[in-house]
């Protein structure tokens, strides 16, 4: 792990947190995130990341969140079996549990804007819990 003169936290596994001069970005407290993984260390800040997600963003998420193969191939059969009626009931069921995992995953993606992908916002929070213990 790289020294930073203002380092607050130990290492403590494959990723570790750092506070830095952008801590209270936003109103929340990010800083930087180490990846540590087959020694390779890259710096992730939270300074160039904005607070806007397109429509077409939310949609992808929500797609890649909430469904996967096994509800096209495993479920199909029963669905054209079960008619018409219930094939709308099923895709209203479907769509509702769609727009919770949008809902969601959006909320989180703007109030925690931080650059790459999930592991971020996995490490935020569990430094979080850490300190609360």
């Amino acid at each position: 792990m790289a020294s930073d003169d203002n380092s607050t936290a130990p290492e403590k596994g494959p990723l570790s947190f750092t506070s830095g001069a952008d801590d209270k970005l936003h109103g929340t407290n990010l800083g930087r995130l180490e990846s540590n993984t087959l020694g390779q260390t890259d710096f992730i800040t939270a300074g160039d990341t904005k607070r806007n997600v397109k429509s077409r963003h939310a949609q992808m998420i929500a797609i890649g969140g909430s469904i996967g193969t096994g509800l096209f191939v495993g479920s199909g059969q029963v669905l054209a079996a079960g008619g018409p009626a219930f094939l709308f009931l099923a895709y209203a069921l479907t769509s509702l549990l769609v727009y919770g995992v949008v809902t969601a995953v959006m909320e989180v993606g703007t109030y925690l804007p931080v650059s790459g992908s999930s592991p971020g916002k996995y490490a935020n929070a569990v430094r979080a819990s850490e300190q609360d213990q």
